[in-house]
C-alpha cells in the first residue's frame, strides 16, 4: 500500500480499497502517528427509541437475532471479504437508523426509516463497490 501520511488518508484508503488486511490498517494508522480507532472487525450501530428487533450477519455466513432497547451497538469479528448486513424492525413507531463502520470507523452503510413497525436494512458488499 503506498504510504498514507495521515491518520484521515487511513480512512479513505481502507474505505475505498475493502480488500486491504486489519493488519495492513494497523500499521497505517501507527505510522500515520495514530489518532484513528481501528478493531478486529465491523461496529453495528442501531439508533431510536424503544425497542427493536436486530437481524445481523456474522462470520461463515451465520446470522443472528436479537431484540433489544435502542440505541444498541455491537463489534463483530467479519473480515471485509465477507461483507456485513444489519436490520432492524421497530417494535413500535418511531425513527430508526442502523448503521455498519468500518474498522477504521469509516461510514459503509447508513439506512434511516420513519413510522410504524419500520425497517432499516444496512448492507456492505465490498465486493460490489
Amino acid at each position: 500500500m503506498a504510504g498514507p501520511h495521515t491518520a484521515a488518508d487511513c480512512i479513505d484508503v481502507f474505505a475505498n480499497n475493502p480488500g486491504e488486511s486489519f493488519m495492513k490498517a494497523e500499521d497505517c494508522v501507527r505510522s500515520a502517528g495514530g489518532g484513528v480507532v481501528v478493531r478486529d472487525g465491523f461496529r453495528l450501530e442501531v439508533e431510536g427509541n424503544g425497542t427493536a428487533l436486530i437481524t445481523y450477519s456474522l462470520k461463515g455466513g451465520n446470522i443472528a437475532q436479537e431484540q433489544v432497547s435502542l440505541p444498541w451497538t455491537l463489534d463483530v469479528d467479519n473480515p471485509y471479504p465477507d461483507g456485513q448486513q444489519l436490520i432492524a424492525q421497530l417494535e413500535n413507531s418511531g425513527d430508526v437508523t442502523c448503521r455498519i463502520l468500518s474498522p477504521t470507523d469509516a461510514k459503509l452503510s447508513e439506512v434511516s426509516s420513519s413510522g410504524a413497525f419500520v425497517i432499516a436494512s444496512c448492507n456492505h458488499d465490498p465486493v460490489a463497490r
